[in-house]
């Protein structure tokens, strides 16, 4: 039962913390405001957390699990096949499914993105962005074609995915997300049809 409790409060905790460093961000989030939300006190937070960045992490750390997870499964689909293998089917696929994941954990999203700088986690979206660029590099080479595809073009092909999201996040509304996916989905799925029709000619 004190078990119980003391995970009760440690969640309360995260929870409070989390809506603080959304309102205001990490630099600017108030440790004395958690804990009078929260009903505890300053040394009783410290029991759970060693300082604010280890609850600012410890409030992410169930999403950033789901990243590195989805980075790893994403790589079972650098196998060898046919550029008339990626169909805009599998593109919606793949669109649709990291929209999803946005949409169910937007409060944390938003932290990694916009809210993290001053934390440990600040770079986090870089190390993303550099996993999930080798990934699609390896994926592209996967798609047999007669030319190099460049690394350095994927890697701003994945900042401009990250920009997307990042757009969708700050100025995206529910009317106008269905309309948005489906437009950048196929912007995505021609301009990667592109590449391939070239690279095979």
């Amino acid at each position: 039962m004190a078990q119980f409790a003391k995970d009760e409060i440690r969640q309360r905790i995260i929870d409070i913390a989390r809506e603080e460093f959304l309102e205001k961000g990490f630099e600017k989030a108030s440790i004395r405001t958690i804990t009078a939300k929260a009903k505890t006190s300053k040394s009783n937070l410290y029991n759970y957390f060693n300082d604010k960045n280890d609850l600012f992490c410890s409030a992410l750390e169930l999403t950033i699990t789901k990243i590195r997870k989805g980075l790893e499964l994403a790589k079972q689909f650098n196998v060898p096949k046919d550029a008339d293998e990626y169909t805009l089917k599998s593109q919606v696929f793949v669109v649709g499914a990291i929209n999803r994941f946005v949409a169910e954990n937007l409060a944390d999203v938003k932290l990694l993105l916009f809210k993290s700088q001053g934390t440990s986690l600040e770079s986090f979206k870089y190390e993303v962005l550099e996993v999930f660029t080798d990934n699609m590099y390896e994926w592209a080479k996967s798609i047999r074609t007669n030319r190099e595809i460049s690394k350095l073009f994927v890697r701003s092909i994945c900042s401009f995915y990250l920009s997307l999201i990042e757009q969708a996040i700050l100025y995206g509304n529910s009317a106008e997300m269905e309309e948005f996916q489906k437009q950048s989905t196929s912007f995505i799925y021609n301009g990667w049809r592109g590449i391939f029709k070239e690279s095979n000619e």
